[in-house]
C-alpha cells in the first residue's frame, strides 16, 4: 500500500481450516472478499465461505462472534449476504454484529450483490481516503460518493447497500473502550 502499511495475502485454501480463525483474530486488520451463506439459512449455517486442502468450509457466525478478534477493521466484500427483499439489510447486518462481538471495532459490509467492475473502484477509493484521513465511516461514504456520481454506477444497486457498522453496537463487552479509540491514523478519537 502507498501509505507504507505492510500487507499479507492470506489464502485459506493454503492453511489449515484451524488456522484461519486465529490467523483472523490475530490480523490488525481483514478484507475478506468470496462468497456468504445469507441469514435465512439461519444464524448456525450464516457464514463466510473459503476452501481449505479443496474442501469447501463454511465459517459460521458463531464461530465468528465467538473468536477473540484484534482488528480495527474488517472489510466484508463477500457477494450472497442478501436474504430476501424482506431482509435484504439483515444478512450483513448480522455477519457485522458477528465480528462486532468477537472484538472487531469497525466493519464494512455489502448487504447488495457486489459487481465486480463497481467494488475495486469502491475499494481503491475507500482505502485511500481510510489512509488518508484516518475513519473508516468517512473513507466508506466517499467510496460510495465516487460510484454515485459514476455515470456507470450511479443507480443504487452498486452502492446503497455497502455499509459502515461501529463498535458502539458492542458496548456490552465489558473490554472494549468505545470512548477513546485510536483511529486508523493511531490518533486518540474523542
Amino acid at each position: 500500500m502507498d501509505a507504507g502499511i505492510a500487507t499479507r495475502p492470506l489464502r485459506a485454501a493454503e492453511m489449515p481450516a484451524e488456522s484461519l480463525l486465529d490467523e483472523l483474530a490475530a490480523a490488525p486488520a481483514a478484507h475478506i472478499v468470496g462468497h456468504a451463506n445469507p441469514a435465512a439459512f439461519g444464524q448456525l449455517y450464516q457464514g463466510l465461505w473459503y476452501e481449505a486442502g479443496r474442501k469447501p468450509l463454511l465459517l459460521t457466525y458463531p464461530e465468528i462472534a465467538s473468536m477473540s478478534s484484534r482488528s480495527e477493521l474488517v472489510v466484508l466484500s463477500a457477494c450472497g449476504t442478501r436474504a430476501s427483499d424482506q431482509q435484504r439489510y439483515g444478512a450483513a447486518a448480522r455477519l457485522a454484529e458477528a465480528w462486532i462481538a468477537a472484538g472487531t471495532r469497525h466493519v464494512v459490509a455489502a448487504s447488495n450483490p457486489l459487481s465486480d467492475a463497481a467494488a475495486p473502484i469502491w475499494t481503491r477509493r475507500f482505502y485511500s481516503s481510510l489512509w488518508r484521513d484516518g475513519d473508516a465511516a468517512a473513507a466508506a461514504r466517499d467510496a460510495r460518493a465516487l460510484l454515485r456520481a459514476s455515470p456507470h454506477f450511479r443507480h443504487p444497486k452498486f452502492w446503497a447497500g455497502i455499509e459502515y457498522y461501529a463498535a458502539i453496537l458492542a458496548a456490552r463487552k465489558p473490554d472494549a473502550d468505545i470512548v477513546s479509540s485510536p483511529n486508523f491514523k493511531g490518533e486518540e478519537m474523542p
